[in-house]
């Protein structure tokens, strides 16, 4: 596990509301409430529950033959009226941009593939 990495996900997680998920070994989550609109506009657009959407960001940790493999990922998650949750991925260059620059503030290269 590379320890800078996971120490400055785990930091960052430090929001009010934010709450930090070890979904598995090696995916790690820090979920986010969303603001007041956007959690309106992602109920309303993505036909959602009468519960708080939430956003995630996700750290996926493998290891390849003494290698780490890292993948950071983010996504909003509405419950549907069904009460399973839905994914919506979608894509803020911002986001993106402070991703690989965590990777490389934490001796990791960005692949951007």
């Amino acid at each position: 596990m590379p320890e800078p990495l996971d120490s400055a996900f785990r930091a960052s997680c430090d929001a009010p509301g934010d709450v930090l998920r070890e979904v598995s070994t090696g995916v790690l989550q820090c979920r986010i409430l969303p603001p007041p609109d956007v959690a309106a506009f992602l109920l309303l657009q993505y036909d959602g529950a009468l519960e708080a959407p939430t956003l995630v960001v996700q750290k996926t940790t493998d290891e390849n033959a003494g290698n780490f493999v890292v993948e950071l990922s983010y996504f909003a998650e509405v419950v549907q009226k069904s009460g399973n949750a839905r994914r919506i991925y979608f894509k803020q260059r911002a986001l993106d941009g402070l991703m690989d620059r965590l990777l490389a503030a934490t001796g990791g290269t960005a692949a951007n593939t």
